[in-house]
């Protein structure tokens, strides 16, 4: 299958590393995968082409519909896949009045903007990367509830190999790990102001590790304490800004700090998180706590809250608690089983082919020829799809229909 990926990346988040990591396992498994974002990404096995997608001028997003019309035609797409508000406005416009299907991941929550009061621009599925994202689009009036799928980050698999997990360290090592802007960036900042000073007094032997870019989006009450605490502790507090070990990183940390794919990454590698996010505070994660987490995305997402105030008071005793009593991290591998990449990206998978099937035959597909008292079959020689191996080829199609209903190989 030929499949374009269209992202808005004028700074790496959780949705960037998200797409790659989707758009690798579809190459590694033989599919043509193009990418068109604000990024070029350096990538063997991934077509990455750049395009201004982030880029909201009218103007601008006018080009960038007619430069995507024209590769798809150049390129012979099968499928889009968009993964922000923007990549999806530009690839519904470039596919209206064409066969080409197309779809979107929401990765953040859905703001109530002009050109969205009448149009959905999302395509034929939405992809919610978590319970509460499912919720919050479903409970918007434009949008088609049965289209909303719930599928989760995908996390390399090998993360959950014993091999690659966290051998517990002597060292007292809290690293904070995400982007310094936004919501997100104001709650890194009440921690910086009002909880890291505390720990830091309180405990001789810590150290505290700030990971991530857009560090200067960080509100400046934040910068100046930092840079109060740092004169002060020196190395014992410090700023790493963005790292391409962030695994690493981890590995030596006694708890991590984070939200979204940093949640899941610490805790697929056995290391204990504080999940915090934009929306929600959730606390060191436990086998209490670990199912309304996943929810939220741990800590992200939560329906009708854009931004939250952390109560500082509850984080400092929390933390404090944590660094006094000797612990043992909680091996959540059976519930985080369904965050396996392979698994993810193979349910992405079988979307395309239901979002593929459904755009050719919009109508109820009529039986030509009956063949056995079991199985009928039909040709649609207009398509350009068969299954074969259970993948999409480009031949003619023709489908064997059992009695259960179910679809069997060409």
């Amino acid at each position: 299958m030929r499949i374009l990926h269209v992202l808005s990346s004028d700074f790496l988040a959780g949705s960037v590393i998200y797409t790659l990591s989707i758009a690798e396992a579809q190459a590694a498994q033989g599919h043509d995968v193009f990418i068109l974002s604000d990024t070029v990404f350096n990538n063997k096995s991934l077509k990455s082409f750049a395009l201004p997608v982030s880029k909201r001028s009218l103007k601008q997003r006018l080009h960038n519909v007619r430069f995507i019309k024209k590769f798809i035609r150049q390129n012979k797409i099968d499928i889009i896949h968009a993964h922000s508000r923007a990549a999806s406005w530009v690839a519904h416009y470039a596919v209206k009045n064409t066969h080409i299907p197309m779809l979107s991941t929401a990765h953040g929550i859905l703001h109530k903007q002009g050109h969205m009061k009448k149009v959905d621009v999302y395509g034929s599925r939405i992809i919610a990367i978590c319970h509460n994202l499912k919720e919050q689009y479903a409970a918007d009036k434009r949008i088609d509830e049965s289209k909303i799928v719930c599928i989760p980050n995908g996390i390399d698999d090998k993360l959950l190999d014993s091999k690659n997990k966290h051998i517990p360290t002597p060292k007292k090592v809290i690293s904070v790990i995400g982007r310094f802007n936004g919501p997100k960036g104001e709650n890194f900042c009440e921690l910086i102001c009002n909880v890291f000073p505390q720990l830091l007094s309180q405990h001789t032997d810590l150290a505290i590790n700030l990971v991530g870019n857009q560090w200067e989006d960080l509100p400046e009450n934040g910068k100046k304490e930092y840079a109060r605490l740092h004169k002060l502790y020196g190395e014992r507090i410090k700023y790493l800004g963005h790292r391409d070990d962030v695994f690493s990183l981890m590995q030596e940390s006694l708890l991590v700090i984070g939200a979204g794919r940093v949640a899941l990454e610490s805790l697929f590698s056995g290391i204990s998180l504080f999940a915090i996010g934009e929306a929600v505070c959730h606390g060191i994660i436990t086998p209490k706590n670990i199912h309304e987490a996943m929810e939220s995305n741990f800590g992200d997402i939560k329906k009708g809250i854009i931004s939250f105030t952390p109560n500082s008071e509850h984080i400092l005793r929390e933390i404090n608690s944590f660094l006094e009593t000797p612990h043992t991290p909680f091996d959540f591998s059976e519930i985080l089983a369904q965050y396996k990449l392979s698994v993810v990206s193979a349910k992405i998978f079988k979307l395309y082919e239901t979002v593929i099937i459904e755009n050719i035959h919009k109508k109820p597909i009529p039986v030509l020829t009956q063949v056995a008292p079991r199985f009928r079959y039909f040709t649609y020689p207009s398509s350009s799809y068969h299954f074969q191996d259970g993948g999409l080829c480009t031949t003619n199609f023709c489908f064997f229909i059992g009695m259960s209903g179910m679809f069997n190989a060409a």
